[in-house]
């Protein structure tokens, strides 16, 4: 069977204090600390979502890469919750939160486990949070490999929307481990006139721009 053509309809890259959506810059605001940077995206997606404040850092990052990828599209409200998926990846799931718990049961004469900080030790959460979000409800997976993989997950939604299980999809890295972060997103349709056809190409050319 014949692949079915895809198109790449939005493309938001965050990293080094700077979020560029579709090659253009929105903010750019280097030696920023991270946190503060996060709370600057936030304001500028203009999103009312109180739960953010309570998110880890993957999953603020996430929330915000996908709350702006979907901005000014159809994304959301243009297909039924089933007919869209998600597809994510980073190198250190959710380590930097791992860390964190496993700081707070360390001291067995202060031992105090954080509910709020357990509950974001699985990578597959920030995902979940974007699907609660974004209202998908689709085929998904998170997967970790060492260095971004864009050929492997153009093969799982090119296999996925050929298939014809998802009609529209967020695919791309999420990541943050400390004071690093990075989050290059996409959104992929199959009938979108006059956008970019997705290849390993142009996913690779979005992904390393400055």
């Amino acid at each position: 069977m014949k692949p079915v053509p895809l198109f790449c309809t939005s493309s938001v890259l965050i990293r080094n204090g700077k979020i560029i959506r579709n090659g253009k810059t929105l903010l750019h605001e280097p030696g920023k600390n991270p946190a503060e940077f996060l709370r600057a995206g936030y304001d500028l997606a203009g999103a009312a979502y109180p739960k953010f404040f309570k998110m880890d850092n993957l999953c603020k990052l996430a929330w915000l890469s996908a709350e702006l990828l979907c901005a000014e599209t159809s994304f959301k409200e243009g297909y039924e919750a089933e007919q869209k998926g998600i597809f994510l990846q980073n190198a250190s799931s959710s380590l930097d939160t791992d860390l964190k718990h496993a700081e707070s049961i360390s001291n067995t004469e202060a031992y105090f486990p954080s509910p709020a900080v357990f509950v974001y030790t699985l990578a597959n959460i920030s995902a979940g949070e974007i699907c609660i979000r974004q209202q998908i409800k689709g085929s998904s997976a998170f997967f970790i490999f060492e260095a971004f993989e864009a050929d492997f997950l153009l093969e799982q939604v090119q296999t996925y929307m050929n298939a014809g299980r998802i009609e529209a999809c967020i695919f791309g890295i999420t990541e943050w481990i400390g004071n690093q972060y990075e989050a290059c997103l996409f959104m992929v349709e199959k009938t979108a006139k006059n956008k970019t056809e997705l290849t390993s190409e142009f996913i690779n050319r979005m992904y390393n721009q400055s």
